[in-house]
């Protein structure tokens, strides 16, 4: 265990900052376990993406207790800060690359598996699906961010939330501002 004369006090600036560091690498993390699915040529399916999120939450961890090691005078509220901070940044590389691999996928399937999708469902015509199909393409990259972030940034906002409160710190309540 680490002496507290080592540790030194947290600065808001060096809380985000230590933040941003470790996010990029759980969002560098977290984008390397989803390509490996796709280096087996496998669908791993609802297994995988629960294994892949326990990987991501147990690194939130590790980080967040190296972090609270570090600093002295930290609250529950200083780790749930990291812990958002963290979720954060990893949600930003995490979608910023699956947007990266959209672009770089050819418009041409994605345009396939739109029409298939419209008309398998019968009620489309083929005028619609080439006017919808179209709209989906403009959007799909940005819809596919947001979608992405949101997801990333509420599993890691929830695994901030819960290690927060098992972390110790002086505060019981980890939104208190001091």
């Amino acid at each position: 265990m680490e002496s507290d004369i080592n540790k030194t006090p947290i600065h808001p600036k060096v809380l985000r900052l230590e933040a941003m560091k470790y996010g990029a690498f759980l969002g560098i993390i977290t984008v390397a376990l989803e390509l490996l699915p796709k280096l087996w040529q496998s669908g791993a399916g609802i297994l995988y993406f629960f294994a892949k999120t326990a990987i991501c939450i147990w690194l939130l961890v590790f980080f967040t207790r190296k972090f609270v090691a570090a600093y002295d005078g930290l609250t529950r509220s200083h780790t749930f800060k990291f812990g958002m901070f963290t979720a954060l940044f990893s949600a930003l590389v995490v979608s910023a690359a699956v947007l990266v691999e959209l672009k770089m996928m050819d418009n041409g399937a994605i345009t396939d598996l739109v029409r298939s999708t419209m008309e398998a469902q019968g009620y489309v015509t083929e005028d619609m699906a080439d006017s919808i199909g179209d709209m989906v393409i403009k959007l799909l990259p940005i819809f596919t961010f947001i979608m992405c972030f949101i997801k990333c940034f509420v599993i890691g906002l929830l695994a901030a939330l819960v290690i927060s409160r098992s972390i110790p710190g002086k505060s019981d309540n980890p939104f208190e501002q001091r």
